[in-house]
């Protein structure tokens, strides 16, 4: 259903150099003007929720309620506002929010300014005459179009867009817990082992439980922080690409392989040099990453009692087991429809 949006009138604040009549010096001051913005409106069917996440997966620590919910508009998140004070991040009505914008008091009143600037504004005829040398009105209110534009009101509530939740393996010492997060928080660069699309969430245990922790901490919450609600598997978007990680390591192990034998290349058998020729072609032919997989894993296996390649097998263990949890995870993914 198409819904009118919402308009309002806002004080915006910018900052001018002006030259006032008989003066040498020019003065920069801050202007307050009304600019008439537009939020869109939508129903449920429009924005539905796709997530009901706990508050802590974005960083927030709600006083009034133990669950966000997160909808999804044309492959975009968006979270309610909150008040962002410590310890009170409870939602926000959008009467409440749109009181304030036209109080003056968001960020959207005074873009890229400090809490203080806006308080010694002066109206637009304080500079009708002198001479306007710089003024930042055109960028201001370009900002605040792009402000407005990145809120959307359902129901009883105003929201910005936001990142996709996701769970996240966390490693500390002596151990490790998974928790609900999203993945702009999530710090380094993802792998198929540590971070898992939301409707995952078995997979994410299986893997906790491969790293030793114990069934007993995951049953009683002591290494599970937070929780996931997939309301609408299909607005689920995140999907981890462990292509062009396995293609880098894949090519690093060629160059380790191709130096280890060189330096064993009087001891190295005939199926050893085969399985190594048949690796280094798929690397050289950029073959599709099955391929490599395949041809990688045989070399593994033919060097394997080779106390020189020790090391070399030990890291392709972990970036073949990494991979064969990827592909599985596409699979999985296919066998439930989620995939085109």
């Amino acid at each position: 259903m198409t819904l009118a949006p919402r308009i309002i009138d806002i004080p915006v604040v910018y900052e001018v150099e002006h030259l006032p009549p008989r003066h040498r010096n020019p003065q920069r001051k801050f202007i307050r003007e009304s600019v008439q913005i537009a939020i869109r409106v939508l129903d449920d069917e429009d924005a539905p929720v796709s997530f009901r996440v706990s508050p802590n997966a974005y960083g927030l620590h709600a006083a009034k309620t133990d669950v966000t919910e997160i909808r999804t508009v044309d492959r975009t998140h968006w979270r309610p506002l909150t008040k962002g004070w410590s310890g009170d991040d409870s939602e926000l009505t959008a009467d409440y929010v749109i009181a304030e914008m036209i109080e003056g008091r968001r960020e959207i009143n005074r873009p890229g300014l400090s809490d203080w600037m806006p308080n010694s504004a002066v109206g637009p005829e304080e500079i009708a005459a002198g001479r306007l040398i710089e003024s930042g009105r055109e960028a201001a209110i370009a900002n605040v179009m792009a402000m407005a534009s990145k809120l959307i009101i359902v129901g009883d509530r105003i929201y910005k867009p936001t990142s996709e939740p996701v769970w996240e393996i966390v490693e500390f010492h002596g151990g490790a817990f998974i928790k609900a997060t999203n993945i702009s928080a999530v710090k380094g660069t993802p792998s198929a082992e540590s971070v898992f699309p939301a409707f995952f969430y078995d997979r994410a245990i299986e893997q906790l439980l491969a790293s030793g922790v114990r069934r007993r901490s995951i049953d009683n919450g002591e290494a599970v922080s937070g929780k996931i609600e997939v309301v609408r598997p299909d607005l689920v978007f995140y999907r981890h690409d462990e292509t062009p990680r396995f293609l880098g390591e894949a090519k690093y192990a060629f160059t380790e392989a191709r130096r280890k034998m060189g330096d064993q290349i009087d001891s190295i058998t005939a199926v050893q040099l085969e399985a190594y020729q048949a690796f280094s072609a798929t690397i050289r032919d950029n073959a599709d990453p099955h391929e490599i997989a395949t041809r990688w894993r045989v070399l593994v296996d033919t060097v394997a009692d080779t106390e020189t390649f020790g090391h070399f097998c030990k890291s392709a263990h972990r970036s073949l087991e990494a991979w064969d949890r990827y592909v599985a995870d596409v699979a999985a993914e296919q066998s439930l429809g989620l995939l085109a």
